[in-house]
């Protein structure tokens, strides 16, 4: 009986790194759109991300692609701090994987970047630049 309750336990340890990460679902509203060349652009949509797809409502229509999380990742903003130039600021981006366009969809963890007088999510949609909030 010992015997079988710790195979159980070491299957159930071992299982768990192999469990599917999960991302809770959250909708956010795009304000601005940032240009390669750096300008800001109004650009009004809503975007709805759950695990396993994005859905975006704009001028009425909606379209949606299935993806696959991919967990987190952190980036730094490659800003060094006066007071201390080894230490960077790290932000975490949630990674989701567009199965059938190949392409990546990231999403600041948190409002990150200030445009105006407001704080907004980041999103970087296939290397565009999104603002959200």
């Amino acid at each position: 009986m010992k015997k079988i309750l710790i195979l159980i336990a070491l299957a159930a340890v071992m299982a768990f790194p192999l469990q599917a990460q999960y991302y809770s679902t959250k909708t956010v509203n795009v304000e601005y759109i940032v240009l390669d060349n750096g300008d800001v652009v109004p650009s009004k949509s809503k975007i709805t991300i759950t695990n396993n797809r994005i859905t975006v409502l704009r001028n009425g229509e909606t379209k949606y692609w299935d993806v696959e999380y991919q967990g987190t990742m952190n980036s730094d903003a490659g800003i060094v701090s006066k007071s201390n130039s080894d230490k960077r600021p790290s932000f975490k981006y949630h990674v989701f994987y567009l199965t059938r366009h190949k392409v990546y969809f990231l999403i600041s963890d948190e409002k990150m970047v200030k445009h105006g007088d407001r704080f907004y999510y980041r999103i970087v949609f296939d290397g565009q630049t999104q603002l959200a909030y």
